[in-house]
């Protein structure tokens, strides 16, 4: 990703009895250089990292979803 100052990620979603919706998660492991925030929809939960400014390389976090109790490592490259 760039480090332009915006945020980005992607929508999760939890399925259960063929229907998709927005499941319980936090933070396992917090990123080194930037911040997550963590939003829950009907449809899907957003996960979204953001550098911090003028920071470059690699972070790391860890998003737990509660419902399955599964950890979901997330690596990202700032640039």
């Amino acid at each position: 990703m760039s480090n332009d100052g915006g945020w980005c990620g992607q929508r999760l979603g939890v399925e259960y009895n063929q229907t998709i919706f927005g499941g319980a998660m936090r933070l396992s492991r917090r990123p080194a250089h930037g911040r997550v925030s963590i939003t829950r929809h009907k449809d899907g939960t957003d996960v979204y990292y953001k550098p911090n400014p003028g920071y470059i390389g690699q972070d790391a976090f860890s998003v737990l979803v509660d419902f399955y109790n599964i950890d979901k490592p997330y690596k990202v490259v700032v640039q």
